[in-house]
């Protein structure tokens, strides 16, 4: 092989692309794997926290309900189907826009 062709096989080499690290890739998968359990997660918890809070307020306003305390119960329903409402959301994948409190 002449000078030449040396010097042309190594400008070729030294312009070859990056070679790809497979176990940087694998290590990158695990990662948004495991930001997307630990968003899947916050949002188990947030509903949870939500049906024991609307289940305690159910149970409180059961005894004003029999006392007459009708608006009460209308309040709680409300409160439960706008929770329903998110909850069917989230679990169509469609994350709605809330203050800043109650970001999942």
């Amino acid at each position: 092989m002449s000078e030449l062709e040396a010097r042309l096989e190594a400008a070729l080499k030294a312009s070859d692309p990056p070679v790809r690290d497979p176990l940087f890739r694998i290590e990158l998968m695990v990662r948004r794997e495991r930001f997307a359990a630990h968003r899947r997660m916050r949002t188990a918890i947030a509903i949870a926290f939500g049906t024991a809070v609307l289940a305690a307020l159910g149970v409180a306003m059961l005894g004003d309900v029999l006392g007459g305390g009708v608006m009460g119960l209308a309040a709680v329903g409300a409160a439960g189907m706008a929770f329903v409402v998110l909850l069917a959301l989230l679990s169509a994948g469609i994350r709605p826009k809330l203050p800043g409190a109650f970001r999942l």
